[in-house]
């Protein structure tokens, strides 16, 4: 039997159409949230009609479109947004499928494909901060097992977290955490991460002795430290699209 898909309603406001979604609740009061690129998600008291719906979207259809407008402002040079997301310091240009499929991403070339069912209603950071993560459990592995042998130390276990701050951290009990936004940055970030960190295994502080391994296994570390403090904000910052 074939699946029928449900497309979610549309309502234009000004030049441009929106599409959005109402969920039903236990409430009594109705929220709007703007959730990027033209999708409203409309949480309403179970009673609340489709007319009622759309009276509503069109009452603050000026606060919809300005917070749009600033959306568009803002994704323009965030690491995800609208048009790519950003890989190993490469822009990959999202090409969508609309599938009955779970969302599914597949790198090619210069462009990311994502497949995922049109009913869907998942902003693009939801899609792709999954796949971030797993990218940095793979690339992050293989290169701390890489260095781990150059430096002659043993690490336990490594974890990928989802921090706002902190890019990495090691412990004295040879456990490693690491970032997943690290993955939007240069293989040469990265590779400086992944030497910082594990050179703490060897020291544990942030002295010149410190300084000196990094420097020996990554003689640009000084460039790629500075790459990461004049540019790490906006990783760290992912808008939530």
């Amino acid at each position: 039997m074939k699946k029928v898909i449900f497309r979610m309603p549309r309502i234009k406001l000004g030049d441009k159409l929106f599409t959005f979604k109402q969920e039903r609740q236990k409430r009594k009061t109705i929220t709007i949230a703007l959730k990027a690129h033209g999708n409203i998600l409309i949480k309403t008291p179970h009673n609340t009609t489709d007319e009622e719906v759309y009276k509503i979207l069109y009452r603050y259809a000026d606060w919809i479109k300005k917070k749009d407008q600033t959306y568009e402002e803002l994704s323009l040079n965030a690491p995800i947004n609208d048009k790519y997301i950003t890989y190993k310091g490469a822009p990959l240009y999202i090409e969508r499928i609309f599938a009955s499929t779970p969302p599914l991403i597949k790198v090619s070339g210069e462009k990311v494909i994502v497949k995922y069912e049109g009913s869907i209603f998942l902003p693009l950071s939801d899609i792709f901060v999954p796949w971030y993560k797993e990218q940095a459990r793979l690339h992050l592995s293989q290169r701390t097992a890489f260095w781990a042998e150059e430096m002659q130390v043993a690490v336990l276990h490594i974890t990928i977290r989802d921090q706002k701050s902190r890019w990495g951290s090691c412990s004295a009990r040879h456990n490693i955490n690491y970032n997943w936004r690290i993955m939007m940055a240069p293989p040469a970030i990265i590779d400086y991460l992944v030497i910082h960190e594990t050179a703490h295994l060897l020291q544990m502080n942030h002295s010149a002795s410190f300084w000196q391994i990094v420097k020996k296994y990554d003689p640009s570390f000084e460039a790629h430290r500075l790459w990461l403090k004049q540019n790490g904000d906006s990783l760290l910052n992912v808008l939530r699209l």
